[in-house]
C-alpha cells in the first residue's frame, strides 16, 4: 500500500471526529444570548427605520436609521453563524 493510499484511507478517521465537534455548554449559552441580543437590536432598528420612513414627510430620508439598521442586520448574521456552530 502507498503512502498516498495510507493518507487517504485515515482522512476519515481524522475529519469524522473534528465534523462531530461540539461546543461546550457554555459557550452555547454565550451564543444563544448573543444571538437573542442581535434578535431584539435588529426587530428595534427595524420599527425606528420605519418610524422615520412614515413620519419622513420628505424631510429625511433616514439614512442614519438605515445605517443602523443595516449594522444590526450585520451583527445578527454573526450571531446566527456563531449559534449554528456552537449549539448544533
Amino acid at each position: 500500500m502507498s503512502a498516498w493510499t495510507r493518507v487517504c484511507a485515515c482522512l476519515p478517521l481524522i475529519i469524522l471526529p473534528l465534523r462531530l465537534a461540539v461546543a461546550g455548554p457554555d459557550e452555547c449559552r454565550d451564543a444563544t444570548d448573543q444571538y437573542m441580543l442581535a434578535v431584539s437590536v435588529l426587530a428595534d432598528a427595524i420599527q425606528v427605520y420605519a418610524g422615520c420612513i412614515v413620519d419622513s414627510n420628505g424631510r429625511d430620508d433616514c439614512s442614519i436609521e438605515f445605517s443602523r439598521l443595516q449594522l444590526a442586520q450585520d451583527n445578527f448574521v454573526v450571531a446566527v453563524s456563531d449559534y449554528q456552530s456552537e449549539c448544533q
